[in-house]
């Protein structure tokens, strides 16, 4: 009944924020009391497009992000985490992002060139993400993509004499 009501009042209010405020309620109610993913996921969409910019609603954003990862829906994350990247506010945000949905692509998804073209992202805007690099290094070794491992050790090589990063240039020769 009380998701009912939320329901009801968010479709009878003139007030936008209102309406938001209404809908999260709802949507918390169907996703603790109810148990109802599937009605909780959809309410948390429809407050996500109505945000500004279709991303703006950082809170239905991480609920969608927990629901979805918690139901297996891999696709949707899949989809809400392109959505963010598209969005994201600097090349930080969006490097996490890419290789969140790097790791979604290899692992769940089971699709490693969609992973690897992720983690190229993520290394030509910033190629010195350490951890970006590591994670393609890493997928190139299990593929046994050998020609592509070396491309990628010798431009981080490249890079890393270029700034005088004598620390990384060996490590990564090591």
């Amino acid at each position: 009944e009380v998701f009912a009501i939320l329901i009801r009042r968010a479709e009878l209010s003139t007030s936008a924020e209102e309406q938001a405020q209404l809908r999260h309620e709802a949507a918390f109610v169907s996703k603790t009391q109810l148990h109802d993913t599937d009605r909780a996921i959809e309410l948390y969409r429809e407050l996500l497009d109505a945000s500004s910019g279709g991303v703006g609603d950082e809170v239905a954003a991480r609920e969608l992000r927990d629901l979805y990862s918690g139901a297996g829906r891999h696709e949707g994350l899949s989809d809400l985490l392109t959505r963010l990247i598209d969005n994201a506010r600097s090349a930080a945000d969006r490097g996490k992002l890419r290789i969140e949905l790097a790791h979604l692509q290899q692992t769940d998804l089971k699709r490693p060139e969609d992973a690897i073209d992720t983690l190229r992202a993520v290394i030509e805007e910033d190629s010195s993400n350490a951890e970006a690099v590591s994670r393609l290094g890493e997928l190139y070794q299990s593929l046994g993509r050998n020609e592509e491992l070396a491309e990628l050790l010798t431009g981080q090589i490249d890079r890393a004499a270029s700034a005088s990063d004598l620390a990384t240039e060996l490590s990564l020769r090591v």
